[in-house]
Formats: C-alpha cells, structure tokens, sequence
C-alpha cells in the first residue's frame, strides 16, 4: 500500500515535526503548493533536510519535476 502525506496549511516547523512523525509509515511526502506559496521553494529543502537527513531521501520528489508540473 503507498501512502502520500501531503502537507499544506502549515508553518515550516509544523509541517517537519508532522512529516518525521510520520516518515516511517509513508512512501511519500508532498510538500504542498499552499506551503510552497507561503514559504517559497526553500520550504522543500527546509522540510526536507530534518526528516531525511542532509542528502534527503528517494520520497521527495526533485524540486526540477515539481516545476515542471506547476
């Protein structure tokens, strides 16, 4: 089963302390575009660094094919 968390409505800090909560059970995790237009781009690499670890991990779409579907 593929679960997507997909966190909008949040602030930054919000949106890292529920995505590590969660990271284990989710094959996904979308930073959404409510957060991304609030907080910019750097909200994906701020949300992501804390639950993947600096590298990031395979869940997180690269930010290059998130602008291609926006």
């Amino acid at each position: 089963m593929k679960i997507q968390l997909a966190l909008d409505r949040f602030t930054i800090q919000e949106a890292i302390e529920i995505a590590a909560k969660a990271e284990k059970a989710l094959e996904w995790i979308e930073v959404g575009t409510s957060l991304i237009k609030e907080f910019g781009v750097k909200s994906i690499y701020d949300i992501k660094k804390p639950v993947s670890g600096q590298n990031g991990g395979s869940r997180y779409q690269d930010v290059r094919q998130c602008e291609v579907r926006i």
